[in-house]
């Protein structure tokens, strides 16, 4: 799985602020409605539930406890990889964004590789630097566009917090696609249509999925078969 880096976010993890990967709290999530935490801050934002300085978000539930929790629930050992094929699409998703290159440079007894790629163009997480809260452009905590390409830049939000450790945890696959293919739902998988809670629900139940906190939640949603099934202009 790919992080998108968002500038000049690759430093040392002791260069920032990196919230405690290590604690053993359970946190008491604030009701929906109750948000935002603080006055002034974007709507449903959870700014400083971790402190006004963290920068790892909702990671800071990965404890070690968590993560111990989790490989009890191991049955049979299999391993999948959640990642595409670098040169997955034909075309970028964004006709300004650059396909994938790979260049093998041969050196007479070994081999170099190259590769350029955009970080939006191939499996990935989002870093936290990459989209933000659209009326102020603001992201998690108050960081500023300032704060990542201004004339005194730093590091706050880059994905070194995140590097630190592994994020590792209970994963939990809703299979909404196949679910919502045997109810004869209908959808556009290439237009903007929002999976409502309540289907979602519907899945965990089918599926007779009981969620923890710290759960990583993975959706399957059926893109990536609508986009394989159609044809190259």
């Amino acid at each position: 799985m790919m992080f998108e880096t968002q500038g000049n976010s690759l430093s040392s993890p002791a260069d920032s602020a990196m919230g405690n990967f290590n604690s053993t709290e359970v946190i008491t999530r604030p009701s929906f409605d109750s948000l935002p935490l603080h006055v002034g801050d974007p709507k449903a934002s959870a700014w400083g539930l971790w402190g006004d300085e963290d920068e790892l978000g909702a990671l800071n539930l990965l404890n070690p406890a968590l993560v111990k929790n989790a490989t009890s629930e191991v049955v049979i050992g299999e391993t999948i990889t959640l990642n595409l094929p670098l040169d997955a699409f034909i075309q970028p998703m964004n006709p300004v964004r650059k396909p994938c290159e790979h260049r093998i440079i041969p050196k007479g007894n070994a081999n170099d590789d190259e590769i350029s790629i955009n970080t939006q163009g191939a499996t990935h997480w989002d870093g936290p630097r990459h989209y933000p809260y659209q009326e102020h452009i603001q992201y998690y905590n108050g960081v500023t566009q300032d704060d990542i390409s201004g004339p005194d830049n730093n590091t706050k939000l880059g994905i070194q917090n995140m590097a630190r450790k592994s994020i590792t945890g209970r994963g939990v696959l809703l299979d909404w696609y196949s679910w919502a293919t045997e109810k004869n739902i209908t959808f556009d998988p290439f237009s903007t249509f929002g999976i409502p809670l309540s289907q979602l629900q519907a899945v965990a139940n089918a599926q007779k999925i009981e969620f923890q906190q710290g759960d990583i939640l993975l959706v399957r949603t059926g893109w990536l078969p609508a986009y394989r099934a159609l044809t190259v202009c």
